[in-house]
């Protein structure tokens, strides 16, 4: 995979299928039973499938969360699904989290990003134990989310992750076969 990352463009409120926060996306308005006790969290386009767009949900319950760290029980939920508008159903968006939309991925190496697809992660912390399960299962490292690049006016309260960052991987040979990793925190 190329190293590929998402820049925040602070200035610029244009909408385009990548968000953090916001509504759900339309296409899971006949889905609801899939989303119980989550809230919606990001919606990307698929850097590696122009077709697919991938959907992030975490629980509502910061203690489930808390509980479910670390792939096989992350309790955070991916969904690769078509392209799909913004819905207009609240009830189950973030309530910390302000919508902000993103610019298309780009390949710059130096560049810092919220969202980095490919490449080698920046960890928090550098042990073994977060991903050796995902590993043997036959994952690597697709993309990671890092709250400490968030822009100031992102959340109005909590972090999502606790100041953090969210780690997603992939099966090589089918990059639509995403699983939540884990998310670590300092």
């Amino acid at each position: 995979m190329k190293l590929n990352r998402k820049i925040i463009p602070h200035t610029v409120k244009n909408k385009t299928a990548n968000r953090i926060g916001g509504n759900m996306p339309a296409w899971f308005s006949n889905k609801i039973n899939l989303l119980a006790n989550l809230n919606f969290y990001a919606s990307f386009e698929h850097p590696f499938d122009s077709g697919q767009a991938i959907s992030l949900f975490i629980p509502r319950d910061h203690a489930v969360l808390l509980q479910g760290k670390i792939y096989p029980n992350c309790a955070i939920k991916v969904f690769v699904h078509p392209h799909s508008d913004e819905g207009g159903d609240t009830r189950h968006s973030c309530p910390d989290v302000e919508k902000t939309y993103f610019a298309g991925f780009t390949e710059n190496e130096d560049d810092e990003g919220v969202v980095q697809a490919g490449g080698m992660p920046q960890w928090i912390q550098d042990e073994e134990y977060y991903w050796a399960d995902l590993e043997k299962d036959g994952y690597v490292f697709f993309m990671q989310i890092d709250e400490a690049l968030y822009p100031d006016d992102l959340v109005t309260g909590s972090y999502p992750f606790d100041f953090g960052a969210l780690y997603l991987y992939c099966k090589p040979s089918n990059m639509c076969d995403i699983v939540a990793g884990f998310w670590q925190n300092s």
